[in-house]
């Protein structure tokens, strides 16, 4: 869904971009008249939503229109999320999200909409990091996939530990911790050294190593 809303705006999408609008347009009428509550970011990728972020002053519920020459157009809700950085991951200022909500229509503030899907960014995060860590394989078994899975949380996991454990600085009010002290790059170079002492890479040939042939 999240790949299917970056082609809001577009009028003439590609082919890769068409299917995203298919996808989005399928689950939305699936949904839209559900019980339950779905809340997606928009990413401000259309010219129309950079404007609508680049401009807010403050926070306000409109409806956005997604169209495509060939498959006609959606509108959904759109919710415009204002709110003040107070220093948090050392910003300041003001930052505006964009949400919509399909299903139950949404009846709190847009404030506490904003709150509400905040922990989803920390998940979405962490899921983006962890496939730094992931082995890559072109295998179909789904044990294998799994496995790989498994290890790059594992190894998450760890360094997530690690930095809390070790690098954290209790004070009232709560651990605060520099991040930029020990970051994931950082920990997987680490990780690479040690693979490297223990394996023994090669790291040079000597001619007489090389065999040439002769035609």
């Amino acid at each position: 869904m999240y790949h299917g809303l970056s082609v809001l705006g577009v009028p003439s999408p590609s082919p890769e971009k068409r299917n995203n609008y298919l996808k989005v347009k399928a689950i939305s009428s699936c949904i839209k008249n559900e019980p339950f509550q779905s809340i997606m970011p928009v990413p401000a990728r259309s010219k129309a939503l950079k404007e609508i972020v680049d401009t807010a002053q403050r926070s306000y519920q409109t409806s956005y229109t997604m169209r495509s020459p060939q498959d006609g157009s959606v509108t959904m809700p759109l919710y415009v999320v204002g709110s003040y950085l107070n220093g948090r991951y050392g910003k300041h200022g003001h930052e505006i999200h964009l949400f919509t909500v399909l299903g139950r229509p949404w009846r709190g503030s847009l404030q506490r909409l904003g709150r509400k899907y905040r922990p989803r960014f920390g998940i979405e995060s962490s899921y983006r990091q962890m496939n730094r860590l992931r082995i890559r394989t072109t295998s179909q078994d789904p044990a294998i996939r799994f496995l790989f899975v498994t290890i790059a949380f594992l190894l998450f996991n760890l360094w997530r530990v690690l930095n809390w454990q070790h690098l954290a600085v209790p004070r009232q009010g709560g651990r605060y911790l520099d991040e930029s002290l020990f970051r994931l790059q950082k920990f997987m170079n680490f990780l690479a050294d040690a693979i490297c002492e223990i394996c023994q890479p090669v790291r040079a040939v000597s001619r007489s190593e090389i065999c040439f042939l002769k035609y």
